[in-house]
C-alpha cells in the first residue's frame, strides 16, 4: 500500500472516531465509531498485505472461511452484549491485558487482537440499539467534556500526520490504537456501573494480575520466559533477570500489574474487618512481589505515585505531600546505586537504561520544530536520521510530553495538556468536600460511597498512568488509559450526594 493511500485511510479513521467522539447523538456517534472501525480494519489489511496476509491472500478458499468465521464471531458477541449488558464489561476488562505477537512489516507487533474482537462487538452492538431506538437522544452528557478533548486530540493527530516523515507508523497508531480505544472508551462510558458490575470486574482484574504475578515468579524460578528474543538475550547478559509474565515486554506488565496493585490498595483501605484485611494484605504482597520481578523502574516510580496520591485522598494531605520528597529521594537513590557503573554511557545513561540519549534527542528534534512538529508518528525516524542511526536502533522517546512536543510541537502538546486537564477536572472535581484526606466527610454508605470509592481509586489509578507514561510513554496508545478515563466520565459525571 502507497504512503499516500495510507495517509488517506489514517485520516478518515482518525477523522470519523474523533466526530463520533464530539457528536452527541447515539445515532451519529455508534454509525462514525463502525465506519471508523472498518476504515482502520481496510488500513491494517494494506499494512498486512506483504505480512501476515501474503500467505492466505494466495488461498481465496482460506481467506473466505477466515471472514465467515470472524462475521461470526463478531455476530455471537453482538448478540450476546444485547441480550446481557453485563458481558460487554465483563469481557472487555478481561480483554485489557493480553497481545499476542503477530508479524507486521518486518518487524514483530503486539496486537491486542481479543480487545479488538470484543471493542468491534460492542461497537455493532451500540449500533444495531441506536438504529432501533425510538428516542436516540444524547450518547451521554456526563463525559462531554472529555469526550470533546478525546475527539479533538484524535483529529489533530490524524491531520498531523499530513507532514509526517514516517506516515506507516502514524497509520500503526490510528489503526491500532486510537481508533479501537476511542470506541473502547466510548463504549464503556456508556455501561450503567452499579455495584455488581464494578465488584465483578475487579474481581477480574484480581484473578488475573494473581496470574500473571504467578508466571512471572515461575520463571524467575527457573530463568527462562515465553518470547521477546530482545529481553531473553539481556537476561544472558544482566546479573538480573526480568520477567515478562503473559506479555511481551515487562515494562508493559509492570504497568499493568501496579494498576492493579493499587486498584487492590485502593479497597484495603475502606476494609474495616481485620481478618479480611489480612488476606487482602497478603493476596497484595504477592503482587508486589510479581511486580519486583518485572525489574521495571517506571513501574515502581509510578506505583509510589499513585499510593502517594491515594493517601492523601483517603489519610491525609500533609503527610503525602511530606513524604513526597522523601519518596522521590529514595527513589534517585535506588536507581543509580542499582545501575552498572562500569557502563560506558555513563551514570545517568545507565541508571535510566540509556533514555537519556532519547530524551534529550527528543528535545533536539522539538526545538528544531518548535509549532508543528515533524508530524506524528515520526520520532523514531527523525531521530534516527538527525543522529545517524539505522531506524532500528532507536524507538520513542520514553516520555510522553517529550515524543509529543516532537511529533506533534506546540499544537500537540496544548491537546495532550487539555486532555490531561480535563482529566483531573473530571476526576478530582467535588472531591474536597467529601474525601477524608483533604478535610471532607465521606457518605455513609449505599451507591454515593461506592462512587466516592471508585472516583479516588481511579484518581489515583490515572496518576500511576501518568508518571508511568513519563518514564516510558504509551498515553493514548494504552487502552488501560482509555478505560480509566472512561469510567472517569462516567463516574465523574454522577452525583455524590449523601443522600
Amino acid at each position: 500500500m502507497s504512503d499516500s493511500l495510507e495517509l488517506a485511510l489514517l485520516i478518515v479513521s482518525g477523522l470519523l472516531v474523533g466526530g463520533g467522539l464530539l457528536a452527541a447523538d447515539r445515532r451519529l456517534r455508534w454509525g462514525s465509531m463502525l465506519l471508523a472501525l472498518l476504515f482502520a480494519f481496510v488500513l491494517i489489511c494494506g499494512l498486512a498485505w506483504d505480512g501476515p496476509l501474503a500467505d492466505l491472500r494466495e488461498s481465496t478458499a482460506r481467506l473466505a472461511i477466515l471472514a465467515v468465521v470472524g462475521l461470526a464471531l463478531l455476530g455471537a458477541l453482538a448478540w450476546l452484549f444485547r441480550r446481557h449488558v453485563i458481558a460487554l464489561p465483563l469481557l472487555l476488562v478481561a480483554a485489557l491485558p493480553f497481545r499476542i505477537p503477530v508479524e507486521l512489516g518486518g518487524d514483530t507487533s503486539n496486537l491486542l487482537i481479543p480487545l479488538y474482537l470484543v471493542i468491534a462487538s460492542a461497537v455493532i452492538a451500540a449500533f444495531w440499539d441506536s438504529v432501533n431506538s425510538r428516542k436516540p437522544g444524547p450518547a451521554g452528557l456526563s463525559s462531554r467534556p472529555l469526550d470533546l478533548v478525546l475527539g479533538a486530540a484524535v483529529i489533530l493527530y490524524a491531520l498531523q500526520a499530513i507532514w509526517s516523515v514516517d506516515i506507516p507508523s502514524a497509520a500503526q497508531v490510528v489503526a491500532f490504537f486510537l481508533v479501537p480505544f476511542a470506541a473502547l472508551y466510548a463504549s464503556l462510558v456508556g455501561i450503567e456501573w452499579r455495584r455488581e458490575v464494578v465488584m465483578k470486574c475487579l474481581l477480574i482484574v484480581a484473578v488475573q494480575a494473581v496470574l500473571f504475578a504467578a508466571i512471572a515468579i515461575v520463571q524467575t524460578a527457573i530463568g527462562e520466559i515465553f518470547w521477546n528474543p530482545a529481553l531473553i538475550a539481556s537476561n544472558d547478559f544482566h546479573l538480573y533477570f526480568r520477567a515478562n509474565s503473559l506479555f511481551w515486554d515487562p515494562n508493559i506488565y509492570g504497568r499493568y500489574l501496579a494498576l492493579a496493585l493499587l486498584l487492590g490498595v485502593s479497597c484495603l483501605v475502606w476494609i474495616g474487618d481485620r481478618r479480611r484485611s489480612i488476606l487482602f494484605s497478603l493476596g497484595l504482597a504477592f503482587l508486589w512481589v510479581g511486580l519486583l520481578f518485572a525489574w521495571s523502574q517506571s513501574s515502581f516510580i509510578s506505583l509510589v505515585v499513585g499510593l502517594l496520591v491515594l493517601v492523601a485522598l483517603r489519610y491525609d494531605l500533609r503527610w503525602a505531600v511530606v513524604a513526597a520528597p522523601l519518596a522521590v529521594l529514595a527513589i534517585l537513590a535506588a536507581v543509580f546505586l542499582g545501575a552498572d557503573r562500569d557502563d560506558s554511557r555513563g551514570a545517568a545513561a545507565a541508571a535510566t537504561s540509556g533514555r537519556t540519549s532519547l530524551v534529550s534527542g527528543g528535545l533536539a528534534l522539538a526545538v528544531d520544530r518548535p509549532v508543528a512538529g515533524w508530524g506524528s508518528g515520526s520520532f523514531s525516524r527523525a531521530f534516527a536520521e538527525r543522529e545517524g542511526l539505522d531506524l532500528d536502533q532507536t524507538s520513542v522517546s520514553h516520555n510522553e510530553a517529550i515524543t509529543i512536543a516532537a511529533e506533534q510541537g506546540a499544537l500537540g502538546l496544548a491537546a495532550y495538556a487539555l486532555v490531561l486537564l480535563t482529566a483531573l477536572w473530571t476526576l478530582f472535581g467535588g472531591l474536597r468536600s467529601l474525601a477524608p484526606g483533604l478535610g471532607g466527610t465521606p457518605p455513609t454508605g449505599g451507591k454515593p460511597l461506592l462512587t466516592l470509592q471508585a472516583r479516588m481509586g481511579l484518581s489515583a489509578g490515572f496518576c500511576l498512568l501518568f508518571a508511568h507514561t513519563m518514564g516510558y510513554a504509551g498515553f493514548l496508545t494504552d487502552p488501560l488509559t482509555w478505560a480509566l478515563l472512561a469510567l472517569a466520565a462516567a463516574f465523574g459525571g454522577r452525583s455524590l450526594d449523601r443522600g
